[in-house]
């Protein structure tokens, strides 16, 4: 099994810090099949989720459509960025990240398996609007 997964310069869409009930995640876009096939390869080779990678599909009014993918987020997370002010604050809608994805085995009242999640984020580019009014419109 190899355990991590490095992903160069993705696309942030959407990020849930805040755990609602479902949980701490991110959604990058894998539109960019250089990063799409990375992931799916190593999803493929740690037998996660059956092999297989959920993607989602999402068509903007303007017709653009993106392929979605979402990774939940390790309770032990670090982020860090090129400039060191940079935070959590500046991971949003926009931003370009590397993410170091780490898989683990799981055994629980769920069952058993292989799951995985985001350990560390490097901010190469800050969210350009961190207050979402970019996608509220």
């Amino acid at each position: 099994m190899e355990k991590e997964l490095i992903i160069k310069h993705a696309n942030i869409i959407f990020t849930e810090f805040e755990d609602k009930g479902f949980g701490q995640n991110i959604t990058i876009d894998v539109t960019d099949p250089t990063i799409r096939g990375e992931i799916q390869n190593w999803i493929t080779a740690n037998n996660i989720n059956g092999g297989k990678m959920k993607i989602k599909e999402y068509t903007s009014k303007d017709g653009v459509t993106t392929q979605q993918f979402q990774i939940k987020l390790s309770k032990f997370l670090k982020i860090s960025g090129k400039d060191s002010s940079w935070t959590q604050q500046q991971i949003g809608y926009g931003a370009v990240v590397n993410l170091i994805l780490r898989a683990f085995e799981y055994n629980n009242k769920f069952g058993t398996g292989i799951s995985f999640a985001v350990n560390n984020i490097f901010i190469v580019e800050p969210a350009k609007d961190t207050s979402l009014s970019k996608i509220a419109e």
